[in-house]
């Protein structure tokens, strides 16, 4: 089985960009935001159903891809699921925990929001993302999930990555 890695956080917190950096530093494969494609193709506003779809075929995407060897990194995972689904409609999902309970992922690089906000039609959150990553660390613990803070430059968030990954031997 894989080693996953995920990378996770408030919007904006450069989970992306450092996603494209550890696949290009590894050559693996990437699951990309399920939410990102879906949500740029609808031209009204999303609902709670397709909020549920998305969650649905991100979980379906990262166990696929879970097959095989080597590492896999998930650009965003059940967690970021989980506290959109608290924050936005106030809804918990039972499945959502009890699959961070039985199925984490090796490893979640938690990015602190400590960079420069950048604007994004389907981004939501420009004015929380502290409070937001709050909730993150939170359930990061509560989950008792493998996690490492990144934060800092691009450099220092690249360092802090690697010597995380480094440590799944």
């Amino acid at each position: 089985m894989r080693k996953r890695i995920a990378l996770t956080g408030p919007e904006s917190s450069g989970k992306t960009s450092l996603a494209r950096r550890l696949v290009q530093y590894f050559q693996v494969p990437l699951v990309d935001e399920f939410a990102r494609s879906y949500l740029a193709d609808k031209t009204d506003a999303y609902t709670f159903d397709d909020f549920l779809f998305i969650a649905g075929e991100q979980w379906r995407q990262r166990r696929k891809a879970s097959r095989g060897s080597g590492l896999l990194f998930c650009d965003t995972d059940l967690l970021v699921l989980k506290i959109w689904a608290e924050v936005k409609y106030k809804k918990s999902l039972h499945w959502i925990d009890d699959a961070l309970r039985k199925d984490p992922c090796e490893l979640y690089l938690l990015c602190r929001p400590d960079i420069p906000w950048e604007e994004d039609p389907l981004r939501e959150n420009p004015f929380d993302r502290e409070r937001l990553f709050d909730l993150y660390l939170y359930y990061a613990k509560d989950f008792q999930l493998n996690f490492r803070v990144v934060e800092g430059d691009r450099p220092r968030r690249l360092r802090i990555a690697l010597e995380a990954i480094a440590s799944l031997g």
